[in-house]
């Protein structure tokens, strides 16, 4: 389907019956709501342009989390910012910077957002503005990067008898082990107006920095030579997306709005919007200029690289893999995304299956983005058996 980067579609890559039993399970997990991965610009060095306030300064109270009070707090000592909390809520919500809706930033939060301190002082200070600026304005009207909700799947629960995994082993040509030590399944939901914006599944070798190490392998590296653990990022090389139904009314398609592009860059996107008013990642508005547009159609999959290959292995972000999924007209979208994440340094990918192979798989690693998933705090009723309660699942791992 295109080149830059590499899209190809299978059709009836799924048969009518897994996509309903891949439907079946993610119900009885529980859905909860779906959060974004943030991008970050970088210098012509590769620099990471994050500015420098850390987690520590927010965190006043040193508890480990950025309560609303705290960021109040830091807004009007470094900024001279008062906002109220009912406008704190806003930015929070607009700039989706809450991503398990706990009303707390946690630090796999703040790592993963750049720019933040920024970000609030320039939808806030808008905010505050009689009337509010066009430009925000224009961002609000938007609306929120992702409708839908989601839930990750563990291989048992949606792969029992592993013919998926050995169906995509053999597509990619990827090694089981690597497949089976992957990420879990997230299968998302969207009602009617569901979408999720132009982003990106992955991010930069330079993303926070050049000592950044990638999530799923960070347990292996040492810590820096202050002592704190490397900064992080996402790593995830290419992205599978399995359609499990088709909207009642069409709509729902994937859209890759700068693919085969003769060239790409962050000032032309901004130049198209200035110009044109024309933003070419709100897929709500704009689906039908992307370059590419795929329909949902259920049983398809999807494949792409999000990362160059470079000597024989995985090399840095394909900026071209810009996609997200348009407006759902009428009914409902279902899909599952599979990511297969490595690690760019090939040693360290491979201790991290030799671990996996003799210890199982990290505790920590429910899903990479364990910290962003989102869980009922209700302690589930006791039993007198040994049936999990409703709503758990059980605690061993098939490898």
């Amino acid at each position: 389907m295109a080149m830059k980067p590499p899209i190809f579609v299978i059709p009836n890559f799924l048969s009518d019956d897994e996509c309903e039993f891949i439907k079946s399970a993610a119900e009885e997990v529980g859905f909860h709501p779906s959060a974004t991965l943030k991008t970050q610009k970088t210098n012509d060095e590769g620099v990471s342009e994050a500015r420098s306030e850390t987690f520590v300064e927010f965190d006043a109270d040193g508890d480990g989390s950025i309560s609303p009070p705290e960021t109040l707090i830091f807004l009007q000592a470094m900024y001279n910012l008062s906002l109220s909390e009912d406008q704190l809520q806003t930015v929070q919500d607009h700039l989706e910077i809450d991503l398990d809706r706990d009303g707390e930033l946690h630090e796999m939060e703040f790592a993963l957002i750049p720019d933040l301190a920024d970000e609030i002082k320039r939808v806030g200070e808008g905010l505050k503005m009689d009337p509010v600026p066009i430009p925000l304005a224009k961002e609000l009207k938007k609306g929120r990067t992702r409708r839908s909700e989601n839930v990750q799947l563990r291989y048992n629960e949606y792969d029992p008898e592993m013919k998926i995994r050995n169906r995509v082993a053999a597509l990619t040509g990827i090694h089981p082990d690597i497949l089976h030590s992957n990420e879990d399944l997230s299968v998302i939901h969207y009602t009617s107006n569901g979408h999720y914006h132009a982003h990106y599944d992955t991010q930069s070798l330079s993303f926070n920095g050049n000592s950044s190490v990638c999530v799923h392998t960070r347990y292996l590296y040492p810590n820096q030579s202050d002592g704190t653990p490397p900064p992080l990022r996402i790593c995830r090389f290419m992205t599978l997306v399995y359609y499990l139904n088709e909207p009642e009314k069409g709509g729902g398609q994937t859209a890759f709005p700068v693919a085969d592009n003769d060239t790409w860059s962050y000032e032309g996107i901004d130049y198209e919007l200035e110009a044109n008013n024309r933003d070419i990642r709100d897929l709500a508005n704009h689906c039908m200029d992307s370059n590419l547009v795929i329909e949902a159609k259920k049983g398809t999959a999807i494949m792409w690289y999000n990362h160059y290959i470079e000597n024989g292995w995985m090399g840095d972000m394909n900026m071209f893999s810009l996609h997200g999924g348009c407006d759902v007209t009428k009914g409902d979208k279902w899909i599952a995304n599979q990511w297969i994440h490595l690690d760019h340094n090939f040693d360290m990918q491979k201790a991290f299956i030799a671990d996996w192979i003799e210890h199982g798989r990290p505790e920590y690693r429910k899903s990479i983005l364990d910290a962003w998933e989102y869980r009922s705090t209700e302690q589930p009723q006791e039993t007198n058996d040994d049936t999990p309660a409703q709503g758990q699942r059980e605690s061993h791992e098939e490898l």
